[in-house]
């Protein structure tokens, strides 16, 4: 309360000062230079003069009648870390701007407003005003502005977990952003946009593309303090599931304090899963605790937390009244996701994606209409949209093959014994043949189905290094060691399901740990990679057969 007081007495005398001051130096200020002192002294962190300068600002603007600039001279407060003062300050900036014919305004006053109500878990009426600035981007021609909902929506999308459409929307941001690099607001928006790609393409579990991303946009923006740390951030969690677990432990250690809310709550998430990883359950315990401690706070659950809460249930395994807590954390936290996406997807569809498709269609017949008839541009599109629709029928068919196949057949291609070995004289043949035994006894024992299993710690088993082990998983198998890890991984899983009756009763979750992967998200994937069709639909058909 006392530190309350001294910003508000601090605040005051700098308003009487600036008054005086103002006579003869801030009144012969234009606009864009009031606006130029707010923005350096909030650059410099100095948020009481940028206030300040801003405070000053507004009021010549309303002494002058000015309700543009009066707009304007929010700015910085649209800025705030508090995503409830800039909500307030948002809707005044789209009231005073509301009827402008400026490209900027009141868009970005939606804008900003979006922004703060999805950092507050109001998903619903972020969309809302994500919506709103996207027509006013349009009307107004403001490519900027439509990249920026395009950012917000892909957030949406991605938090809902549908990472294909949020990918689709990234790329399109991140090429908009090379084109007009000429552009400062651009500028502003390029490494955003390389981070938002590095982080989507983790969520596909694309980790060559997720760490390209990252480093590129370290390389490129190290004296930038605000947009180095968070491209760390998304690049501690590439190293976590790169199996890097120290290093992205460092790195989450490094800049912690320079988070706060749900970014804080992330942090402690990985944080936890490593020492998890690592055998570390007390510090385990603590992190992931602290993390439900913020979700819980703001009452904004995001997707891994569920993982979270479901670790933290085993842990405390021996405290049954614990385990049940964390069980209900975890039914709520799906309960919030789950609505959301019930409630938001179906006006995604409506208002942004399906006008968003007919505005690419309306383009394209616009171009086409310049060189052909009228009869044959219909004809072409026709043409493909049966096209499409085939597609998607014989990739539905394709999918319900390779999933009768599977449960009848199975794979029956273990990498090791796809043995064409390519000539390399870096290992001799009385190596390779010892450590094609090796391999062999490391499948039959099923090893690999253990979590922590990766090439460092299998060369030091084998008695060889990791350089050695990798070039010959390469050439006994045709692949990396992570490729055929994933693969003979896979192999198993489908192999047991079809033999083992009872993992038909198990979650993904369970499944996931059962055969070897840190989580559910990556057996997904990597089952999907492997075979063509989702696990779900691979247990479904043996449970129909069953």
């Amino acid at each position: 309360m006392g530190k309350v007081i001294n910003h508000i007495l601090a605040f005051a005398a700098l308003i009487f000062l600036c008054k005086s001051y103002s006579q003869d130096t801030l009144s012969k200020k234009t606009f864009l230079e009031l606006d130029r002192l707010a923005v350096a002294a909030h650059k410099k962190g100095d948020t009481v003069l940028s206030r300040l300068y801003s405070y000053y600002h507004r009021n010549k603007a309303k002494r002058e009648k000015d309700s543009l600039e009066v707009a304007f001279s929010f700015y910085i407060e649209l800025l705030s870390d508090d995503a409830n003062r800039t909500v307030q300050f948002a809707d005044s900036t789209i009231i005073y701007s509301e009827n402008s014919k400026s490209k900027y305004y009141p868009t970005y006053g939606y804008l900003r407003k979006a922004r703060a109500l999805f950092k507050l878990g109001l998903y619903r009426e972020a969309l809302d005003n994500y919506l709103i600035a996207y027509e006013l981007a349009k009307a107004k021609g403001n490519e900027s502005h439509i990249s920026s909902v395009n950012q917000g929506m892909a957030m949406i999308k991605s938090n809902m977990g549908d990472y294909t459409e949020a990918l689709k929307l990234y790329q399109e941001d991140y090429q908009n952003s090379l084109r007009s690099l000429d552009s400062k607001l651009e500028q502003k928006n390029y490494p955003v946009s390389i981070r938002n790609l590095a982080l989507i393409f983790l969520k596909k579990n694309d980790l060559d593309s997720a760490r390209f991303y990252a480093e590129k946009g370290l390389k490129e923006f190290r004296d930038d303090e605000f947009h180095y740390i968070r491209l760390v951030s998304a690049l501690s969690q590439i190293d976590y599931y790169s199996e890097n677990l120290n290093a992205a432990y460092d790195s989450m250690q490094k800049f912690r304090h320079q988070y706060t809310g749900n970014r804080l709550a992330n942090n402690y998430y990985y944080s936890g899963k490593i020492k998890h990883r690592q055998g570390n359950d007390s510090l385990a315990k603590l992190y992931l605790s602290l993390a439900d401690s913020i979700v819980t706070s703001t009452n904004r659950p995001f997707p891994e937390i569920k993982d979270a809460y479901q670790i933290l249930a085993d842990l405390h395994g021996d405290e049954p009244e614990k385990k049940l807590a964390y069980i209900g954390k975890y039914i709520w936290a799906d309960s919030i996701l789950t609505a959301n996406r019930t409630a938001i997807s179906p006006i995604i569809e409506q208002k942004f994606d399906t006008p968003r498709m007919l505005a690419e269609r309306d383009l394209l017949l616009e171009v086409a209409s310049k060189n052909k008839q009228e009869a044959t541009i219909w004809t072409v599109f026709a043409v493909l949209f049966s096209i499409i629709a085939g597609w998607f029928f014989i990739k539905l068919k394709r999918e319900q093959q390779k999933t009768k196949y599977l449960a009848e057949v199975g794979l029956q291609t273990s990498l090791s014994k796809q043995q064409h070995p390519k000539k390399n004289e870096d290992i001799s043949p009385e190596l390779y043949k010892e450590l094609l035994r090796k391999l062999e006894l490391f499948e039959k024992n099923r090893e690999f189905e253990d979590v922590g299993t990766k090439v460092e710690t299998l060369a030091q088993k084998w008695e060889t290094n990791s350089t050695t082990l990798s070039k010959f998983i390469n050439q006994a198998t045709g692949g990396s060691f992570p490729s055929y890890l994933k693969r003979i991984r896979i192999e198993s899983a489908v192999e047991r399901l079809r033999q083992e009756n009872k993992l038909m009763t198990y979650t993904i979750d369970a499944l996931s740990s059962e055969f070897g992967f840190g989580s559910r998200g990556s057996f997904s994937r990597a089952f999907a990679d492997v075979t063509g069709i989702k696990p779900s639909q691979f247990i479904k058909e043996l449970k129909r057969r069953s």
